[in-house]
């Protein structure tokens, strides 16, 4: 929790003040955290993405399929 919040600069100033000497002892802290960093910049690279979906009034739209068609017999012809 803490490795991930680091990296995205939004730990408190409480958690701040330890968690870097922490990070610095720590092996598998500071490889989760090289490791998120990497992410977030391939993110960045990625450049802006288009926001939320916007719903019309009323909801999405209904998908239609066509009805089979139902005024052909069923029945087989008779022999002859």
């Amino acid at each position: 929790m803490y490795v991930g919040a680091y990296v995205l600069g939004v730990l408190d100033d409480e958690d701040l003040a330890w968690f870097p000497a922490h990070l610095a002892e720590c092996a598998l802290c500071e490889e989760l955290a090289a490791g998120l960093s990497r992410v977030g910049q391939m993110l960045a690279d990625l450049g802006p993405t288009p926001g939320p979906a916007v719903i019309p009034p009323g909801g999405p739209p209904r998908r239609t399929v066509p009805r089979a068609p139902t005024s052909h017999s069923t029945r087989e012809a008779a022999p002859k």
